[in-house]
């Protein structure tokens, strides 16, 4: 074996070039291993993000149920349903109904800078969740929607002194729909 000095320049001269191969194969070796801890990073922070919000959107299903359930109590406070514009020609016992059937609408007013937080989280959730996520929201909106309407009913129809049937029925039915004591649970969106 010769060992020589030329020998040895030439190993040199190999292990300089080498270095070189070396120190770029240990740059890509790290940027792979940035890359997945990256990539890892963005998962975790997504998945945490998207159970933030589901955490957030349930609070707010509950606490919805909570004011709807409230908002459709018969049992209410001197004075509620006074922000009604009162119609000319209108007697006391008239007063007195059409603002008991404006109460629940002036409880849901009342609440609506909620109801328009949890309406913005809609899109977000929809993103994250898919578009048949958003089918809480739509039932949700329809039992606030079903309240104020039975309220707007009850007030249209209750100075009439003769009533069909079958308008008998459909006030009877907005009755039950505005003034429910008990559970939203069975019906209620996301609470089941």
């Amino acid at each position: 074996m010769d060992l020589s000095l030329s020998s040895c320049s030439d190993f040199w001269e190999f292990a300089k070039a080498a270095s070189g191969f070396f120190t770029a194969g240990a740059a890509v070796c790290a940027a792979l291993i940035a890359y997945e801890g990256l990539t890892k990073w963005r998962y975790e922070t997504l998945g945490k993000r998207k159970a933030e919000l589901a955490e957030e959107v349930l609070a707010d299903f509950y606490e919805a149920r909570d004011i709807i359930t409230a908002a459709r109590s018969p049992f209410g406070n001197s004075g509620e349903g006074m922000s009604r514009r009162k119609d000319d020609g209108e007697t006391e016992d008239d007063t007195k109904k059409l603002n008991l059937y404006f109460s629940p609408i002036e409880r849901l007013n009342g609440r609506s800078e909620f109801f328009a937080k949890l309406h913005a989280r809609r899109y977000r959730f929809i993103a994250y969740f898919g578009k048949d996520a958003g089918s809480s929201y739509n039932n949700l909106i329809g039992i606030h929607r079903e309240v104020v309407c039975s309220a707007r009913y009850l007030m249209r129809y209750c100075r009439v002194r003769y009533v069909s049937d079958s308008l008998a029925r459909d006030i009877r039915k907005w009755g039950s729909s505005l003034f429910h004591v008990g559970s939203l649970s069975s019906s209620f969106p996301a609470t089941r």
